[in-house]
């Protein structure tokens, strides 16, 4: 099962990562902001 994965999802992916492992070296305020933030992202329609 070969399907095309967008582009789009990728970046999104790639700057989760980074994003996660800089806010796990700062506060735990801005890893719950990033939870918000990242469930408004996937609930949001495009």
């Amino acid at each position: 099962m070969k399907t095309k994965t967008p582009n789009q999802l990728t970046t999104f992916l790639s700057s989760t990562v980074a994003e996660a492992t800089r806010l796990r070296s700062t506060s735990r305020l801005s890893i719950v902001t990033f939870k918000a933030r990242t469930k408004n992202i996937i609930c949001a329609p495009e």
